[in-house]
């Protein structure tokens, strides 16, 4: 049936199974972790490949998560769906046609967002996305309108006095730290206000390699990862820190909000985006609150359901350290 129009056949392995053994000729990838978001046809995740009046067939490697995966396409309405059975390598084994997969070329700027947004944040996995996405994240995130860096940065630039923070946004020699700082997005707008002592850090050496491009970091580090405890020569450094779309599903969880605040000086400000997505899936609101009971950090100012990317909104957050 590969040549039935109304016939699709959804590959649900991760990229790098695709890149490693190719898929059925046709088939559409679309990560078993976001299925349920690509199956809503009226939410704003929909891959248009799924719709309840197609016939939909499923496959992964060996039928695990495709026969589980069915079932859950049936629970949204979905009535025409089947699954192979032995998956892609009984396929394969079968000496049934094959299709070789670049996994860089083949996705588009949308769909390598979506994979981003399946992990489920084995280190591992994240590090093997960016390492293939790197070179070409700024124009797949520029396709589809990221704007949280420009929202981020003018929080600072507009920000007002308030009685916990010492630090002065107007001085332009402030000490900021750029922590997920990827490609270096947030960085090089720092630098246009006219900012001058910037410092990033990411888990990916591959995008830290793209923000040393840029020439406005004084320092960057690579293979930092914030779900860790930060060693001691980071805690106390920063009178500011950002983290720009780094709380995102399947990167950094909510605890490592206190890795921010260990970082950042008493009276310093943390900036902080979180897609609403994962913000209604994560504790971060009861870690955030936590933390504020704790007498650690105070919400200075949120700005919610603000705009981030095409395919949701986000919301920011700025806290004093205390």
């Amino acid at each position: 049936q590969l040549d039935n129009a109304t016939t699709v056949f959804i590959d649900l392995r991760g990229t790098d199974e695709l890149a490693a053994t190719g898929k059925i000729p046709g088939a559409v990838h679309v990560p078993r972790g976001i299925l349920e978001w690509a199956a809503e046809v009226d939410g704003d995740y929909h891959n248009p490949a799924l719709h309840p009046d197609k016939e939909i067939v499923l496959y992964c490697a060996v039928g695990g998560r495709s026969a589980l995966a069915a079932e859950t396409l049936k629970d949204l309405g979905y009535t025409n769906v089947s699954h192979i059975g032995a998956g892609f390598m009984g396929w394969k084994d079968a000496g049934l046609p094959v299709e070789t997969v670049d996994a860089a070329a083949d996705v588009s700027g949308a769909e390598i967002i979506q994979q981003a947004l399946s992990l489920d944040g084995t280190p591992s996995k994240v590090l093997n996305l960016y390492k293939d996405w790197a070179t070409r994240y700024d124009a797949d995130v520029a396709e589809e309108q990221y704007t949280a860096p420009q929202l981020i940065t003018s929080l600072l630039v507009c920000m007002d006095a308030h009685a916990n923070v010492t630090i002065d946004p107007r001085n332009k020699d402030l000490k900021i730290m750029d922590a997920g700082c990827g490609t270096g997005l947030v960085g090089k707008l720092l630098h246009q206000f006219g900012y001058t002592n910037i410092h990033g850090l990411d888990f990916s050496p591959e995008m830290v390699s793209e923000a040393e491009k840029l020439d406005v970091y004084q320092t960057l580090t690579p293979n930092i990862d914030l779900n860790q405890p930060l060693a001691m020569e980071w805690h106390n450094q920063y009178d500011v820190t950002f983290c720009c779309g780094v709380f995102t599903s399947g990167h950094v969880f909510p605890p490592a909000l206190s890795q921010l605040i260990a970082m950042t000086k008493p009276g310093g400000v943390i900036l902080v985006s979180t897609r609403i997505l994962y913000y209604d899936a994560e504790p971060y609101q009861a870690e955030m609150d936590k933390l504020i009971a704790e007498g650690k950090i105070t919400l200075l100012k949120s700005v919610l359901d603000a705009p981030y990317t095409t395919d949701g909104n986000s919301h920011y957050w700025v806290y004093g350290v205390l």
